[in-house]
């Protein structure tokens, strides 16, 4: 083998491997951004949904909860 092709080999795989590992960190932070943003998109809307359906469930009006969870399921 010729000295060019010993050198450039060890090159090419360290790049190759260097873009491997960068591609994975990149998306597990992707990944862990994501699911954070839809945990908190879920929380509020759990907490919206719970401040809309609190006055019915004080005064037992299932007609106003069905009503009301409708309303926000449908928007």
């Amino acid at each position: 083998m010729s000295i060019l092709l010993k050198s450039t080999l060890p090159i090419i795989i360290a790049i190759s491997i260097g873009i491997w590992f960068s591609g994975e960190y990149t998306r597990k932070l992707d990944e862990e951004y994501f699911i954070g943003d839809m945990r908190n998109k879920f929380q509020r809307a759990a907490a919206l949904m719970a401040g809309l359906v609190s006055v019915g469930v004080a005064v037992k009006d299932v007609q106003d909860i069905d009503a009301t969870i409708k309303q926000y399921v449908l928007n």
